[in-house]
């Protein structure tokens, strides 16, 4: 084969435009050899282009959820439909799963309903929900080829009576509590604290706000409420014993617990200082990015409130490295543990 065709063939590969002309003024091809070259090009290039635009763009990073309005409490994410202005009886949940360019061909779906992206940003999706008719929570998975989210988001719908005024079904299983931040010593649950002024808080299941069921400390009612449920105590220092007892319509439940109170115990500037550090990592986590930059001006917050909880109330901004400049992300309100290791609510707008 000469250097004229070899050159030819090349050409009609990779710039067939170029290699057409060639073959047409190639004098030692003949007119069917010219015809055929020309029809494989044209194929090579049809071929190529279908499977160009066929393909599908991969995102760049695991999809990550993060919920418009939502509340984190106890470990479970609200969305409080008192505090929302809605115009009917429908509400757009609204869902990021990150940037609109990391986050090519992820899909969302919600209670297993696909939800389709927006039209806007590839990483935005919004799912409309009756609120007359809510789910008792609703399953949100985000996924892409690089990864998978989910996140389970719960309604408190709108009402005008306190939530704790609300009856639930009778259970069908014994009570069961937890006593949060104890631990167990000899059949007994024992918790130490510095704080005179002490919250007993309790996780509950299968104990509700209706006849019939109870929750007591040393024989006074305790609130069960949706969002938290908790004792207030005036400790004396030492041993501070109470007996806790949970009913329902299937059985009663006791327990002791021991609240060790020791004045000057441990120091307040070191749990806000790991209660920073929580807040910070939690809100890496929750914004999925790698490092949180936080800054404060006249509003910001550091304090243990009278519960014994820390509050830190913070500006925070995405760092984004060393020689990119920072991105701001908002007011972060988070609430900890009265140790500064556990958070117990966020917040960020």
């Amino acid at each position: 084969m000469s250097t004229r065709s070899i050159l030819t063939v090349l050409f009609l590969i990779f710039l067939p435009p170029v290699g057409i002309v060639l073959a047409l003024t190639h004098k030692q091809w003949s007119r069917q050899k010219k015809l055929t070259a020309i029809i494989i090009s044209l194929l090579w290039v049809g071929f190529w282009f279908i499977g160009s635009t066929d393909s599908v763009p991969k995102a760049k990073k695991a999809p990550a959820i993060v919920i418009t309005n939502s509340v984190v409490n106890d470990d479970k994410t609200y969305i409080d439909l008192n505090k929302e202005v809605l115009l009917s009886d429908k509400y757009s949940l609204s869902v990021s799963t990150g940037t609109s360019s990391e986050q090519k061909n992820t899909t969302l779906t919600v209670n297993d309903v696909n939800v389709p992206p927006s039209i806007v940003d590839a990483s935005r999706f919004y799912f409309e929900i009756d609120t007359t008719n809510l789910s008792e929570s609703y399953k949100i998975i985000a996924s892409n080829d690089k990864g998978t989210d989910e996140k389970t988001i719960y309604f408190i719908k709108k009402q005008e009576k306190p939530l704790s005024d609300y009856s639930k079904p009778e259970a069908k299983e014994l009570p069961t509590f937890e006593v949060e931040d104890s631990s167990e010593e000899n059949e007994h649950l024992t918790i130490s604290t510095s704080l005179k002024n002490y919250d007993i808080r309790f996780k509950t299941s299968n104990i509700y706000s209706s006849s019939g069921h109870s929750l007591k400390v040393n024989g006074t009612a305790v609130n069960i409420g949706i969002l938290s449920t908790k004792y207030k105590t005036d400790l004396n220092p030492g041993e501070n014993v109470f007996t806790i007892i949970a009913e329902n319509n299937i059985g009663v439940v006791t327990k002791k617990l021991i609240v060790n109170y020791i004045p000057g115990m441990g120091s307040s500037d070191d749990a806000i200082f790991e209660a920073e550090v929580s807040c910070v990592a939690y809100a890496q986590s929750y914004f999925n990015v790698k490092d949180i930059n936080v800054g404060y001006d006249q509003s910001s917050i550091e304090r243990v409130q009278s519960d014994g909880t820390i509050l830190i109330k913070v500006n925070i901004a995405d760092s984004r490295g060393f020689l990119r400049a920072e991105k701001a992300i908002g007011v972060m309100e988070c609430t900890t543990s009265a140790d500064g290791l556990r958070v117990i609510k966020f917040i960020s707008y």
